[in-house]
């Protein structure tokens, strides 16, 4: 699948395929990297409050409704892909209309903005190719599993429902319908579930992500570091905000000016980042899969990071002497990475998607590089990642992965040789490499000689020449 703008921001044009596991975004500062991942934040896995009954999804509404009213719970895949393209029109649209709030400003910045998804061939072609793709949902339409059968006698894909524990039993077309005994959800809210279960298989799970489903979309900004340290302080200041509403309200003042004047306005993505900051003690009640990743991780950052009684972040290093630190009291590289850790440990599921702004942040050159080998790990163990970097060594370490992954049996023996893991290299065919610059994002060749990003090249280029001036006299 491709997610098309036009006009965002200094972005004039871009086009992103969101097919490959790892997507490098790269460039200059100031030439819309982070509107560009942010909106690919929003879009897949942004609020989407208008997915209810009778809401403007109709495609996703009438989809929902051809599976549940069907005998059997199931649609053929090119009426799902004709279907599917209709939904992905709708969540463009839709979401282009939330960019000023998305993004806490006016809407005149986003008034020439355009925004498209689309299937790509590879897309169109699964959905018509044969199989049948078992989808489970508890009663309430909330994702239990799914399973890709190749080996059914179908000549065409299907999408297969089974809903709630009988899923035999025939689904009223209205409520009045059902027993007055069902303890069931009613159908519409079976129907806005399924809705939104849709929008995200279109979305998240599209083709590339099956046949196993995916894990949803986290966001760790260059903000990360003061949201992971500031996070009770903007929690309390909003609070107070809030009692000041409260106040002006029983005394006829204008409560709008208040907010104006007293709680700064975030964008989406980091007020999401503030919630889930200020609930790291619900979301580490327990470990997730990847809580081994966590702990190789943590190798890197020389100490443990955990969560205290008051459901704060901290650190403490692995020297027997050392206490535990508050995470303001810790190191550069433990703020820029302790959030991540925790996701790692508690909240990643297979084939999440995570977009990571600069994950070089406050590293020296020979971490950044240890981190470009992590995230190549990352992607093999299926956790999906965009990043936007503007490291030499995090660009070239991963070009070199890539190089060795191309090489076949011959790279392993030198991967091993050099010191990496020979079981975490990748193939070209799983990278792809945006420069963002000059209003477009260019898309880069990605080969069996890895990738360049030409603006940084230029830059050590430059760089090497004056040394040489510095040092032999210009030629």
């Amino acid at each position: 699948m491709y997610a098309a703008f036009k006009n965002l921001g200094p972005l004039r044009e871009a086009e992103v395929d969101l097919s490959k596991p790892l997507i490098i975004l790269s460039g200059p500062n100031n030439t819309g990297k982070t509107y560009l991942a942010w909106c690919l934040y929003g879009l897949l896995f942004g609020r989407r409050p208008q997915l209810m009954v009778g809401g403007p999804f109709h495609a996703a509404q009438n989809l929902a409704r051809r599976l549940l009213d069907s005998p059997q719970h199931s649609i053929d895949g090119s009426a799902f892909a004709d279907a599917a393209a209709d939904v992905l029109r709708d969540l463009a649209r839709d979401f282009k209309e939330r960019l000023p709030r998305f993004f806490a400003t006016n809407e005149s910045l986003f008034k020439a903005c355009e925004i498209a998804l689309r299937f790509d061939d590879r897309d169109m072609s699964y959905w018509r190719a044969g199989g049948v793709l078992n989808v489970s949902l508890d009663p309430s339409g909330n994702f239990q599993g799914a399973g890709l059968d190749r080996e059914k006698d179908t000549s065409q894909f299907q999408l297969s429902l089974t809903y709630g524990p009988d899923s035999t039993k025939a689904i009223p077309k209205s409520a009045e319908e059902a027993p007055s005994s069902e303890p069931e959800p009613s159908v519409e809210k079976r129907l806005s579930a399924t809705q939104r279960w849709l929008v995200d298989l279109i979305t998240i799970f599209t083709p590339s992500y099956l046949p196993e489903f995916r894990g949803g979309v986290s966001l760790f900004p260059a903000e990360r570091i003061a949201i992971s340290v500031f996070a009770k302080e903007l929690a309390l200041n909003r609070t107070a905000v809030v009692d000041r509403v409260l106040d002006a309200a029983e005394n006829n003042v204008d409560a709008k000016a208040i907010v104006e004047r007293k709680a700064g306005r975030y964008p989406e993505p980091i007020r999401e980042c503030i919630a889930i900051a200020n609930d790291l003690t619900n979301l580490s009640r327990n470990k997730g899969p990847f809580a081994d990743l966590a702990d190789s991780l943590e190798e890197l950052l020389g100490g443990k990071v955990d969560v205290s009684d008051s459901g704060e972040l901290g650190f403490t290093p692995n020297s027997s002497s050392s206490p535990r630190l508050a995470l303001h009291l810790s190191s550069s590289i433990v703020k820029s990475l302790a959030s991540f850790v925790f996701f790692l440990r508690y909240t990643a599921r297979p084939g999440v998607v995570a977009i990571i702004d600069e994950p070089e942040l406050n590293l020296h050159p020979n971490l950044q590089r240890r981190v470009a080998r992590f995230l190549a790990r990352l992607v093999r163990q299926d956790i999906r990642l965009i990043i936007s970097t503007h490291s030499d060594y995090c660009i070239r370490e991963l070009s070199n992965i890539v190089r060795l992954g191309e090489m076949g049996p011959k790279g392993k023996d030198l991967a091993s040789r050099l010191g990496h893991d020979p079981n975490y290299l990748l193939r070209a065919d799983e990278v792809g490499v945006w420069l963002v610059d000059k209003g477009h994002a260019e898309r880069l060749p990605v080969n069996n000689d890895g990738f360049t990003v030409p603006t940084i090249d230029n830059a050590i280029e430059e760089q090497n020449t004056e040394t040489q001036a510095i040092e032999f006299g210009p030629e």
